[in-house]
């Protein structure tokens, strides 16, 4: 008998965002070793490391959108709604933590903020690939020539928001990631990059959340413990 779970996976989709995880695990990586001084790359500064963060966050971003029209296409409303519960209590947890512990920094839409939001909306053109493709080009287009966005609607509350935070990542123009994902799950290109069905990388691709929320505990614990020692 054909498990609930086995029905709903794509190999491929769980292999291309265990690059994302690990692209990001690097990236992470490399931040803590400039924060305690053991190297000096320029992450935010740099075009190809700017860049590199980008491809990360348009992974993350893609999948999201694909996994949409895999839980529309099976009716998996259920399992949907749940996921967006769980990740809707992370996020209030996340902005509420970093509020308390970094009130100057605290994040207030940072990645999880923008999935949860984008999945809201991109959910209503999981049957409407070409037109998910063409707002999403539209998106882009007007990020490109700078034209005014819904993003203006946040300067009513700069008030209330830190000049500063530790993740923020707009909707403009990441949601057009989420809706070219969208367009992906209908004309699924990713597969034939994502083919190697290596374990490690569908293991991380399974568990990106979980792995988001715990790596850096450990990769930032390690660094420490590496800079006391040599100190």
């Amino acid at each position: 008998m054909t498990s609930h779970t086995h029905i709903h996976r794509d190999v491929a989709l769980d292999e291309m965002r265990g690059y994302g995880v690990l692209m990001m695990i690097v990236f992470h990586l490399i931040y803590d070793l400039n924060y305690f001084h053991f190297t000096q790359i320029a992450l935010f500064q740099d075009t190809a490391y700017i860049l590199w963060r980008w491809t990360i966050v348009a992974i993350f971003l893609n999948a999201v959108g694909i996994t949409l029209v895999i839980k529309y296409r099976y009716a998996d409303f259920k399992h949907f709604s749940k996921c967006l519960i769980k990740l809707a209590i992370v996020v209030v947890l996340l902005s509420l933590l970093t509020y308390l512990s970094v009130p100057k920094q605290w994040i207030y839409f940072g990645i999880l903020h923008l999935i949860l939001l984008s999945s809201l909306i991109a959910f209503f053109f999981v049957k409407y690939p070409n037109i998910a493709f063409i707002v999403a080009a539209s998106i882009l287009i007007a990020k490109f020539f700078n034209l005014p966005d819904l993003s203006i609607l946040s300067l009513s509350l700069q008030g209330f928001l830190p000049s500063s935070t530790l993740d923020f990542y707009p909707l403009f123009p990441w949601l057009a990631m989420v809706l070219t994902g969208v367009y992906l799950a209908y004309h699924p290109w990713y597969k034939k990059i994502f083919f190697t069905q290596f374990g490690v990388l569908q293991f991380l691709g399974r568990n990106a959340l979980v792995v988001y929320l715990t790596h850096q505990i450990f990769l930032f614990g390690g660094v420490y413990l590496a800079a006391q020692m040599m100190s």
